[in-house]
């Protein structure tokens, strides 16, 4: 039988090979971006959120708009958190949550994000504006230089406010952004439906 770890590792590697299908030949008149959203039911409508910490119940999750820890937890079969904020915190696309035990047998919960290589293999789009720079290398079309260049500006001038920014660091262009833009979004209501806005 496998180990906890195998099952981890071919639970991965078949999620990453139904993406790659979708992506590459079962939807050969689409972009890449629509496959993806028809594959996990990202998009306008759903939000798609990892679960980790319980054996049991971990992995990718796509739940309706406006869902919440809570509504993650009770579609993974889990108890629902006790602490009220926890719990009413609404999901946003690519959001990571962290189950971590309680003594008084509620789990607690931790959120942060799902790291930039896992969103582009689940169709998530990157937030530029909150990626470090080895997150940013791994979009198409940013190299070592131009990642160190976004945060820099980010650092001096604030937050991109679009992609079209991205022409303020004199390393991207409009067929750079473009191919940033598949991948990527920057700047107030920029976000990928869900709620990463």
């Amino acid at each position: 039988m496998f180990s906890a770890g195998q099952r981890k590792g071919v639970i991965l590697l078949l999620i990453l090979t139904m993406v790659y299908l979708c992506l590459r030949g079962w939807n050969p008149g689409r972009d890449e971006g629509e496959a993806a959203e028809s594959l996990l039911g990202c998009g306008k409508g759903n939000v798609v959120a990892a679960l980790r910490g319980d054996d049991e119940r971990e992995g990718v999750y796509t739940l309706p708009a406006g869902a919440t820890v809570g509504d993650l937890f009770r579609s993974a079969g889990l108890e629902t958190p006790a602490d009220a904020t926890e719990r009413d915190r609404k999901l946003k696309n690519g959001d990571r949550v962290m189950v971590l035990p309680a003594g008084n047998g509620a789990p607690a919960v931790r959120l942060d994000e799902i790291p930039a290589a896992q969103k582009m293999v689940l169709g998530i789009p990157v937030d530029l504006n909150r990626a470090s720079v080895e997150d940013l290398e791994r979009l198409p079309g940013i190299g070592r230089k131009t990642a160190e260049a976004i945060v820099r500006y980010r650092e001096t001038e604030g937050p991109l406010k679009s992609l079209e920014d991205l022409k303020k660091t004199g390393f991207a262009g409009d067929r750079r952004i473009g191919e940033i833009r598949r991948y990527g979004f920057a700047g107030e209501g920029q976000g990928p439906a869900g709620g990463n806005e």
